[in-house]
């Protein structure tokens, strides 16, 4: 592995492109929001993101009507629930660790688990 600096000249052409194409890219992003606007596509100023209690709300409404599956919103609930639990209630003291090798076959895996009483594997 070579520890000299990269060249350059791959900088230099790609800010070079850059520069170049930038009205083109502008232009095509003004005439595209445009005829998105126009056919009534796209609203300025959607929102892309919520909040965690409009999430909530979103949850607590039938499936149906949130676009939501039941597995998702299951999910998403327990993403929550985790976020109000205690390192050390979901951690595993390292001498319960047991680390397999990366050639370790998958029946052989099964195996330690049920030998060790199902410990975390790493």
């Amino acid at each position: 592995m070579s520890t000299e600096a990269p060249p350059l000249d791959g900088v230099r052409v790609l800010e070079l492109a850059s520069a170049l194409l930038s009205p083109l890219t502008w232009t095509a992003r003004i005439l595209v929001g445009g005829v998105l606007g126009a056919v009534g596509l796209r609203t300025s100023g959607t929102r892309q993101f919520v909040s965690r209690e409009e999430l909530k709300l979103l949850l607590q409404m039938e499936p149906e009507e949130a676009d939501v599956t039941v597995t998702e919103a299951e999910m998403i609930d327990k993403i929550f629930d985790l976020g109000e639990t205690a390192v050390r209630e979901v951690m595993v003291p390292l001498v319960d660790v047991a680390a397999l090798p990366e050639t370790t076959s998958p029946a052989d895996a099964v195996r330690l688990v049920a030998a060790g009483g199902g410990g975390a594997l790493e």
